[in-house]
């Protein structure tokens, strides 16, 4: 039997924090959360996760931060990147820190689970080039 995997999610947003937390247990995963970088940062370096989602604009640490830091120390995480203001540049510097994948909030609970599955298979990018395509606004502001 395959152990359930544990995920920890990052985001300074209360609501959507355990909103996140919530579907994904329903999902099957186990799920911890901090509210931000730092707290996040310190539940890492206690405890193993199969995967990180992390917000980028936080107090303190933000997401870009933190998984410079989490590679900095070789922590070994696949990491999902969520951002309410996801720009192309923001998105290719965090792919270039070893992000797996970028979602650009707002984003549906099914999206998240497919998204999600496919990090913990290991698949790189598979939403990141629709990212654009489905929100073209980003590629306008991406664009400035």
């Amino acid at each position: 039997m395959e152990k359930r995997k544990k995920i920890l999610i990052i985001d300074d947003n209360d609501s959507l924090r355990e909103m996140l937390s919530y579907a994904l247990r329903l999902s099957g995963y186990g799920v911890e959360t901090a509210c931000d970088g730092l707290s996040g940062l310190k539940k890492l370096e206690k405890d193993f996760y199969d995967l990180l989602i992390t917000d980028n604009q936080m107090p303190g640490m933000g997401g870009l931060e933190l998984i410079e830091e989490i590679y900095s120390r070789n922590m070994d995480i696949k990491i999902l990147f969520i951002s309410g203001e996801l720009t192309k540049e923001v998105e290719e510097r965090a792919k270039g820190k070893g992000v797996l994948d970028c979602l650009a909030k707002p984003f549906s609970l099914d999206l998240l689970g497919e998204v999600v599955s496919k990090v913990l298979e290991g698949k790189e990018g598979l939403y990141r080039q629709s990212n654009f395509e489905h929100h073209p606004q980003l590629l306008e502001s991406a664009a400035l």
